[in-house]
Order: C-alpha cells, then structure tokens, then sequence
C-alpha cells in the first residue's frame, strides 16, 4: 500500500501531522430561535427629506426570530429559512415582519468554490403598507479559498414586486479575506443598480466594507466599518421643480460580543452607528441602535441501522504544508484533497460504512503516518494509521 502513494522522504515539517475523525450522526435539520431588545434613534430608516430631517424618533423595540439550515458547509445540496418579526413599543411605528429563504448547491474542486442559490424574501410594516414587497434573486458565488485566505465574487439579479409596480435589481459584491490565528479580517464592495417602479426612486450604490473579528474560548468579539455613496438622479426638487437628484453619503460602524454560553444557547450584544449626509442640505440624519439577544439551537439527527454508511469529517493539522491528501483503503489508495481551512487545518468529507480503514495523510507530496490515530503494521515492512468509523 505504501509504495502506491510514498515517493520521498519524511516532510519537512517541524511537528509530525495529526488526523482526527469524526463520526456524528448526520444531521437532517438545525434550527434556532431567537428573542431580542433594544434601543433604535431613528426607527423609521427612510430617505430623509426636509420635512423630517429635523424630527428625532427613537423607540424601544422587541423581536423574535427563527431560522432553519440543512446542508453539509463542504458541498452538496443546502437550504435554510428565517423569519422575524419586530415590535416597536412607544410610537406608532406597528409591526415589522420579513421572511427569506435560500436554496442552492455547493460545489468544489480543490480552492474552487462554486454555489449557485436563489434567494426569495418578503417584508411588510404595519406603520407603512406601501412598502410591503416580494422579491426573488438569482446569485451565482464564485469563490477561491485556500489555506488562510478567500476571494468572493457575488453577482446577483434580482426583481422585487409591491403593489404599485417592480422593482429590477443588479448588484456585484467583491470580497477578502484572511484569518490570523484567532482573527479574522476583511474587506469588500459593493456596486448596485436599481431600476424602480419609480423613477424617482431609481438608485446607484457604491460602498466599501472592512471588518474585524476574534475569537478566545467560547467569545467572539468583532467591529465593522462601512462607508458609501447613494445616487438617486431623478429626485423631486424640494422646490417642487424639475428632480434635481440627490446623492448621499452613509457611513455605519458596529460592534458585537458574542458568548457561547452552553453548546444550545448564546447571548450576544450589539450596537450600532449610523450616519447620511445630502448634498441637498436636507438628509442629515443620525442614527445609534443597541441590541441584545439570547438565542436557542437545536439539532435534529438523522437515524438510520447499525451498518448504515455515515458521514465521516477527517480533520488533519500539518502547519506549514501547502497540501494535504488522505490516501487509504477507503480511497483504494489514491490520494484525495482535503480543504484547506487555515492555520495548518484540513478537513476532508466521506461516506464510510462501520469498521477499521488503514490509511495516511500525503504532506506536499510525501506519505507520512499521522499521529492520532491508533498504527499497525501494513504487512509489508511499513506502518499505517488505523481509522475507526464506529456503528451508530
């Protein structure tokens, strides 16, 4: 077995490769809930115009929410919905509510990601009937991953329906980025076009992302900065003449604490930022929000006989390697790619019935025996690993 993957000498790394596996069950569905409260400066979140500009609003808000995913994050088919619903508690603000869901599948060769989804979303607020709307988009991802880095490209189409006439949508969003150890960074844009029912409402978007997050034990903290221009060219005058046009700038800033308090339930504090300038002198406005929320999760398993195949996760750690393979009895001794996840981490999804598989990770070209896994002696002077998928 050994001479049909080993060609070389032992890599050159500074702490032997280790391989773990998982065998859980798989899982059918994973569902959250979510309870909310907070604080809003400026709940209503419209265009500002001249004749609200100055007129403060804030209120206190309550919400709750509720989310389910199916799908394996290594490829393959994936569906996921959410839906909430927010109650402003002092004015006459009412009720909001949306709704999305998104299905898709997730491919990959190698760092090549590839995950064509549909996305549909309805939205309502009792205080403002006129804005309720359904929309649909198509949004083809393409993604480069390796190692420590990502590269996203994000097209999308997307209409959006109301009562009065549609909406026709096209947006591009290009992101990167990197973890450090416990840190993750990056940065994106964002051009959208929005063709409206309304001219006056038609809209160019330009806006740039740059975030920050960490993690230490069971809390993540992070911050994101955001900074954009709004172009709405056909806008009425305030004058009541010919539209003039209209072009905002928006800034928003945000933070977040987020404690993993038990495997099923998280506490997480947020606050927000926002700002908008008009070059017409009538849309400044600002805006800070804060939020709390506790949510629930729960995961249900799928079942299945003792001797049924079962969704198996190889988890090896080689810092320094560019690439890892797993090569075994279970791959008739070819090697296969695991997916970089950063920091020295490879992860490599199969379908195992139960029972005992020799095998052994191939570092940058070179077979090594992993440690973390029981070895035995391959017969022919050598050694493997001994991998163990236990029945259900």
């Amino acid at each position: 077995m050994l001479a049909a993957v080993a060609l070389g000498a032992a890599p050159a790394l500074a702490v032997r490769p280790f391989l773990s596996v998982e065998a859980p069950r798989a899982p059918s569905l994973d569902v959250t809930a979510e309870v909310s409260g907070g604080w809003d400066s400026n709940v209503r979140l419209l265009s500002p115009t001249a004749t609200d500009a100055g007129t403060p609003r804030a209120d206190a808000f309550g919400a709750v929410a509720a989310g389910a995913r199916t799908g394996s994050p290594l490829g393959g088919l994936f569906a996921d919905a959410d839906v909430q619903a927010r109650r402003f508690l002092e004015t006459d603000n009412g009720v909001l509510g949306s709704a999305d869901a998104r299905a898709g599948w997730r491919w990959h060769r190698r760092a090549l990601w590839l995950t064509p989804a549909v996305d549909l979303s309805a939205f309502a607020w009792s205080a403002f009937p006129d804005d309720a709307h359904l929309s649909a988009a198509f949004v083809p991802e393409l993604s480069l991953r390796s190692g420590r880095w990502r590269l996203t490209l994000e097209p999308a189409v997307l209409g959006r329906w109301f009562g009065s006439g549609a909406d026709r949508e096209w947006r591009l969003r290009a992101s990167a980025g990197a973890r450090l150890g416990r840190l993750d960074a990056g940065l994106s844009g964002l051009m959208l076009d929005v063709d409206a029912a309304s001219a006056a409402e038609s809209r160019r978007l330009l806006r740039a992302d740059a975030w920050l997050s960490g993690t230490a034990g069971s809390v993540r903290a992070g911050a994101r900065i955001s900074g954009g221009r709004k172009a709405l060219p056909d806008y009425p005058s305030d004058t009541g003449g010919e539209p003039a046009g209209r072009t905002d700038w928006i800034g928003t800033g945000s933070a977040f604490v987020r404690w993993e308090a038990t495997r099923a339930l998280a506490i997480t504090a947020s606050l927000e930022a926002a700002a908008s300038d008009s070059d017409q002198d009538a849309g400044r406005f600002s805006r800070v929000a804060t939020t709390l929320s506790a949510e629930w999760r729960w995961e249900r398993l799928g079942a299945g006989p003792p001797d049924a195949p079962r969704r198996v996760v190889l988890r090896a750690a080689a810092p320094g390697a560019r690439e890892v393979s797993v090569a075994g009895a279970f791959t008739d001794w070819a090697p296969r790619t695991m997916t970089a996840r950063g920091d020295g981490a490879f992860v490599l999804e199969q379908t195992l019935p139960p029972g005992d598989y020799r095998c052994g990770l191939v570092v940058d070209g070179v077979w090594t025996v992993p440690d973390g896994l029981p070895a035995s002696d391959d017969g022919f002077g050598g050694t493997d690993a001994v991998l163990t998928v236990p029945a259900p």
